[in-house]
């Protein structure tokens, strides 16, 4: 039978691996979000390539609509899509980071997944 202090210990592990495991799951969230969205400017910039310069299109702002054409948005849209590639890559780097963390973690801790 575990004492008090064996006891204590086990649930700081515990609470410790909830919080390793909720922050991986955070970033990896997030960067299948942004992924997503990097893969919605694509599409949209490969329709607007097929598009005539000056068809209308819209751009959300905010919570508004800006009036522009094909040959405006896609510049914009393009360095969007630059910006989502640059945050996909920061956060697998952090999701890297994350899982290393874990990993030393567990070393330290002598723990071991059980496969």
């Amino acid at each position: 039978m575990a004492t008090d202090k064996e006891s204590s210990d086990l649930k700081v592990l515990q609470a410790q691996y909830e919080e390793f495991k909720q922050e991986y799951r955070a970033v990896q969230n997030k960067l299948f979000q942004l992924q997503h969205e990097k893969e919605e400017y694509e599409v949209v910039l490969e329709t607007l390539k097929k598009a005539d310069p000056k068809r209308k299109c819209y751009r959300a702002v905010g919570n508004s609509l800006l009036e522009t054409n094909a040959e405006k948005a896609t510049p914009i849209l393009k360095n969007r899509c630059l910006d989502l590639e640059k945050a996909v890559t920061t956060y697998k780097g952090e999701l890297k980071t994350a899982l290393k963390s874990l990993d030393d973690w567990k070393k330290n801790n002598k723990i071991t997944d059980g496969r």
